[in-house]
């Protein structure tokens, strides 16, 4: 994301430091709980698969609902635990910087800007994170589970497709490439 904001050529001159830290801040934190969610919701649908194939007794009525897909299951879990993470660090931002000066808030920003491996992760995640929501986005109908609101459900998309891009760059800059830029 720092690509797209101007860069100094020294850190004293970084302009719009502030925004630039905090949107890779909140994109880390989305991140974060993205992947956090992606977890939960893999074991939740592991347990719940489990669950909905035991046997019923017979003459025994099911009162519960029926459990989600386990796709739909992850894709919620995943927007939901993006959503916390996004929620933790901006609360958490003002206390962390709290009484820093400008100069430290361009530095942080400025180095950001300064290190390609970062601003490469970044570019991956974006795409992937565009790709994802959009795809979920224009496929809620098939997802299933009338209780997840859309706005879940995209962000779910969002967070699958921002987990999934970092482990595809990952791939592709440490596996084939062998680290090399």
């Amino acid at each position: 994301m720092s690509r797209y904001f101007p860069h100094s050529e020294y850190a004293e001159d970084q302009r719009l430091a502030t925004t630039i830290l905090q949107t890779h801040v909140m994109h880390r934190g989305f991140q974060t709980g993205a992947t956090m969610g992606i977890l939960t919701g893999a074991a939740r649908a592991g347990i719940l698969g489990y669950k909905a194939g035991e046997l019923v007794p017979q003459g025994a009525t099911v009162t519960t609902k029926a459990p989600l897909r386990p796709t739909a299951t992850i894709v919620r879990s995943t927007g939901i635990g993006g959503l916390i993470g996004l929620a933790a660090v901006t609360a958490m931002m003002p206390f962390y910087m709290h009484g820093r000066e400008e100069i430290e808030w361009q530095d942080k920003s400025w180095r950001l800007q300064q290190n390609l491996g970062q601003l490469e992760v970044d570019d991956w995640s974006i795409l992937g994170t565009s790709v994802g929501a959009a795809t979920i986005f224009l496929n809620v109908a098939p997802m299933g589970g009338a209780g997840s609101p859309t706005f879940i459900k995209t962000a779910g998309g969002a967070g699958v497709g921002s987990v999934a891009s970092v482990f595809g760059y990952m791939l592709w800059r440490y596996g084939i490439r062998g680290g090399k830029r």
